[in-house]
């Protein structure tokens, strides 16, 4: 589930809340192994994880060409620092600086050198030459000066990353947004300077929306008007005295916060409201003009079935849409659009006259050649192979190059292709297994390419586009190999028997193949998200600290979920909830028919928000396979906020008034046979504290017992404020739980 923006408003607790009563369980002691051979002691396994991730050398690389065609990368070694300089014409390599890493280094837009600190002194290293040259107290105060300051955390929303300031093309101006005002910090000033002033407090801007222009003289930033949105209260439980905070949390089928868009000159007062329309709509900013006079943005219907690309030309206060996308299912998951920084499929072509863009409207994600003219867009592509990313457009415009999901057999790995614009010839540059970070050289004659899979650790080379040869850059090293173990893939039918589903089998330590093992499934089966990890090490630390506790852990994606064709995303549009289950149940099944060491007495299923609603399902609609439960921050689909993907992927509450009555849990809770436990953080504003104990109150109403831990001040995360973690406590809970349930196959 996404974050919500707080309000600026704080009240003082009147009183204590009331909480409905439920029963309490409480992790046990940390043990070293059960009588079932089960480990559950959480900090030790998860810093097991810590561990063998902090162990691993190599395999990925930060890198940079320079303007005279070489490349300079160093690899993610902290033990082996280097900067090496390879000349691509002949692959000569050799290590310009044996003492630093690019990892270290800093550096100002535009520059040729680098900036490396220790302590309160710095070097300047030229990547041309290798030359450095220590930097006067004055250079290093205009440097520290010229980088973008943290600004505040966005805790306690998912994600609760620091917002930074947004710097300007040459880092001569920041802007940042502070007290729900807008302000301007210059390198040598010594104050601030508004932009905004008496902005209402229940209009909130977009701190990760704003924009400069190229030269720095505009600066656009969107914002949403939460005028009548209701508020959540946040209970600070921690302290002596209670405080709420109130948070807005516009619930689906409620009241939308009205976007708006704004564009402020950086001297001067002026200051321009777009008017972007009174139906409900999202924003997104995409990018200004080479010249600055115009801005390009998206606007996507509430219902995410529209999507147009527009320009603002500022002088002639003139807004034109250049094209559009409809559909009758979601095009997008519109607030994770919305918030991506750099996340559109677009790319602008250096001709000006025309974008690139990723489409769905024919079944695959496809490419388009759009006309910032409005005359309308053409296909380029057409396979039934989905295309991943727009990778970039070489200097001369004459060749995009794209990742593309072309293998059948590995439908969520990525293979780069070069697409020839003048010849319409798509050539596939890449072959070997996995997923791939590409960076091409300005010319398109090189790249440099990272892939991966979940099975198969890191590699990074340099390759040639016109010429079979390749220089291996850096592979993946343990210094510690015994901590990690290869999963297993599987490929088994969705419910319908046709449908190939790709998924991990993550096996115990020591593993026996003569042994019996209890089974549990990390779940997620939310429409915006792929669960399963197909990159090395990525996304997969909870499975692999549940199978270091002794369970065998599967994880698939099931129809639904996103990243194949459309159709396969579309299968449960406006009917979340009532179709997952089987295809995950078909899953296990088959898992548990092939591997005699699972014990298909002793199954378990655990998720976190969207995940935890659907554990809860799980258990609901297949109990007789799975017979335990953990639902950590269980989304309640019905009652989500409007920025979840509930409403983009349901279609709005007015026109599926059956589809949402049919993703309740609570008239399901009479179903509950196995054993289930809900772990909520009571500053949870994702999926508020609120609705766990709405749905402990369905199954006290169903005489349904069902165990409870309430996490006071812990977020969506688990997080407390400054935590860099997550609680241990939160996973504790999930391990005991399983541990004492499992055993005897989880019945009351």
């Amino acid at each position: 589930m996404s974050g919500l923006r707080f309000g600026r408003c704080m009240g003082a607790a009147g009183r204590a809340l009331a909480l409905l009563p439920f029963a309490a369980q409480v992790p046990v002691a940390a043990q070293a192994l059960t009588a079932h051979g089960i480990q559950h002691d959480a900090g030790a396994l998860l810093e097991q994880q810590y561990s063998l991730e902090q162990s691993v050398r190599g395999g990925k690389v930060r890198s940079q060409w320079n303007d005279d065609g070489s490349l300079i990368y160093s690899e993610n070694n902290k033990r082996e620092p280097c900067i090496w300089r390879i000349e691509p014409a002949s692959f000569e390599r050799r290590c310009i600086d044996s003492t630093r890493s690019l990892y270290d280094a800093r550096q100002l837009p535009a520059a040729a050198e680098l900036v490396f600190f220790s302590g309160a002194t710095a070097q300047a290293f030229n990547t041309a030459t290798g030359a450095t040259r220590r930097l006067r107290k004055a250079e290093v105060a205009a440097f520290k000066a010229r980088q973008p300051q943290a600004v505040s955390r966005r805790y306690p929303q998912t994600p609760d990353m620091v917002i930074s300031e947004t710097a300007n093309a040459d880092h001569s101006a920041f802007a940042r947004v502070s007290d729900g005002e807008i302000l301007l910090r210059s390198p040598d000033s010594t104050g601030d300077r508004a932009l905004t002033d008496n902005t209402p407090a229940d209009y909130i801007w977009n701190p990760l929306s704003l924009r400069f222009s190229p030269a720095g003289n505009w600066l656009a930033v969107t914002g949403e008007n939460f005028a009548g949105v209701p508020q959540l209260p946040n209970v600070d439980w921690g302290a002596q005295n209670l405080s709420l905070q109130p948070f807005y949390y516009p619930p689906a089928g409620g009241t939308f916060p009205q976007a708006g868009l704004s564009l402020f000159a950086t001297a001067g007062d002026q200051r321009i409201d777009l008017d972007t329309g009174s139906e409900d709509h999202y924003l997104r900013i995409d990018r200004f003009n080479d010249s600055g006079s115009a801005v390009f943005y998206f606007k996507i219907s509430r219902d995410a079935r529209t999507l147009e690309y527009r320009r603002y030309d500022i002088g002639k206060r003139r807004d034109k849409r250049l094209f559009r996308e409809r559909s009758k299912t979601a095009i997008a998951y519109p607030y994770a659009f919305v918030m991506s920084p750099n996340g559109a499929p677009i790319a602008h072509l250096p001709n000006k006259k025309q974008v690139l863009w990723l489409s769905e409207r024919d079944g695959w994600r496809q490419l388009f050649q759009c006309s910032l003219e409005g005359r309308g867009c053409r296909k380029l592509s057409d396979a039934k192979q989905r295309i991943d990313s727009i990778v970039g457009v070489d200097a001369k415009g004459e060749s995009v190059f794209l990742l593309v999901q072309s293998d059948p057999a590995r439908p969520y790995d990525t293979h780069l292709h070069r697409y020839s614009l003048s010849r319409g010839e798509l050539q596939v540059l890449t072959h070997t297994p996995g997923r791939r970070q590409v960076s091409v050289d300005p010319s398109g004659r090189y790249f440099v390419e990272t892939v991966s899979s979940a099975t198969q650790p890191a590699k990074t080379w340099l390759r040639d586009t016109r010429r079979d040869r390749a220089l291996l850059l850096s592979e993946t090293q343990f210094d510690n190999g015994d901590l990690w173990t290869a999963p297993e893939p599987f490929v088994v039918k969705a419910a319908d028997g046709k449908t190939d589903l790709h998924g991990l089998l993550y096996r115990p330590p020591q593993f026996s193949a003569r042994a019996s093992y209890a089974l549990v499934e990390y779940i997620y089966a939310g429409p915006q998200a792929i669960w399963t990890s197909h990159e090395f090490l990525r996304g997969d630390r909870i499975p692999r600290a549940l199978a270091s506790a002794g369970f065998a852990v599967a994880v698939v994606d099931g129809r639904g979920t996103p990243g194949r064709s459309k159709a396969f995303q579309d299968y449960t549009y406006g009917r979340l909830g009532q179709v997952e289950i089987a295809d995950h149940a078909a899953a296990l099944q088959q898992l548990i028919a092939a591997r005699p060491y699972l014990d298909p007495h002793r199954v378990g299923v655990f998720g976190t928000s969207f995940g935890g609603y659907f554990a809860i399902r799980a258990m609901l609609d297949a109990p007789e396979l799975y017979h335990v439960g953990v639902a950590s921050a269980p989304a309640d689909i019905a009652r989500s906020h409007i920025f979840s993907p509930v409403e983009a992927y349901m279609g709005l509450m007015a026109d599926n008034p059956k589809g949402y009555e049919a993703v309740r849990l609570e008239p399901l809770a009479g179903k509950l046979q196995g054993r289930l436990l809900i772990v909520s953080g009571t500053a949870d504003v994702n999926t508020p504290f609120a609705h766990a104990l709405g749905l402990m109150d369905a199954f006290i109403a169903a005489k349904r017992p069902v165990h409870m831990v309430a996490m006071p001040g812990r977020n969506h995360h688990f997080k407390r404020a400054g935590d860099s973690r997550r609680d241990s406590y939160w996973l504790q809970s999930a391990l005991t739980y399983f541990a004492d349930h499992l055993a005897s196959g989880g019945k009351h």
